[in-house]
């Protein structure tokens, strides 16, 4: 049955034979943190034709909504919410 572990484990579990001889095995279960991401914008408003660049922060790479690069400047053409995800080196995700 599956499980989702919420901390750092060690199981153990031990198996018997049809003569009764067991043995015990383990496997430690590491449970990485989520990312702690946010957000930065070289600006909050911008007249029509202004250029904003987001930036992303608390994680190792960045994926934007709207096709926008993290780091690069972009013309918006409408108000919008951007959405930032970041993924950490263990994979770890959170937006």
């Amino acid at each position: 049955m599956a499980f989702i572990p919420t901390t750092t484990t060690t199981f153990t579990v031990t198996g018997t034979d049809l003569n009764g001889c067991t043995n015990t095995s383990t496997r430690t279960i590491v449970v990485n943190p989520i990312p702690s991401v946010g957000s930065n914008a070289s600006a909050n408003a911008v007249c029509s034709g202004g250029s904003v660049i987001l930036t992303g922060t608390g994680a190792h790479s960045y994926t934007w909504s709207n096709g926008v690069s993290n780091g690069v400047a972009f013309i918006p053409t409408t108000t919008t919410t951007f959405t930032v995800t970041g993924t950490d080196l263990n994979g770890c995700t959170n937006t």
